[in-house]
């Protein structure tokens, strides 16, 4: 499954690979819930960039901890940390019941489009 949606923020979330916790039978990785955006930070002269988290999510959904995994702009790391602390997801599942896991959630910027593009992988883990 596919998750789009285009905001007038010209925000796209789209979705592809997710898996640092959905590796492995019986397992499904958290499905967000609650997106809140990344503001890109004005006067960025970077033509685009690309930032990837890796986000650990309590068992009951929250954030816990969000660590910049890959980037090369402090400005674009910050904003995305403090968004993604903002993010409540669906918890993951193991054997029926709910884990904390990791997740890695890749961003990338344009700045000339104004639009960043989220990679929310794909929410049933499979």
């Amino acid at each position: 499954m596919k998750l789009a949606r285009q905001l007038t923020l010209a925000i796209v979330v789209v979705g592809a690979t997710i898996a640092v916790c959905s590796s492995g039978l019986g397992v499904r990785a958290p499905a967000l819930m609650r997106f809140v955006a990344p503001n890109y930070p004005s006067g960025n002269a970077t033509v685009s960039e690309k930032v990837t988290a890796l986000v650990t999510v309590n068992a009951d959904g929250t954030v816990r901890d969000v660590t910049i995994k890959d980037s090369a702009n402090t400005l674009l790391e910050e904003a995305v940390v403090k968004a993604v602390r903002k993010w409540v997801f669906i918890p993951a599942m193991k054997g029926g019941k709910v884990i904390a896991c990791q997740i890695s959630i890749p961003f990338a910027f344009e700045s000339q489009s104004r639009e960043l593009t989220v990679d929310l992988g794909n929410p049933t883990g499979e």
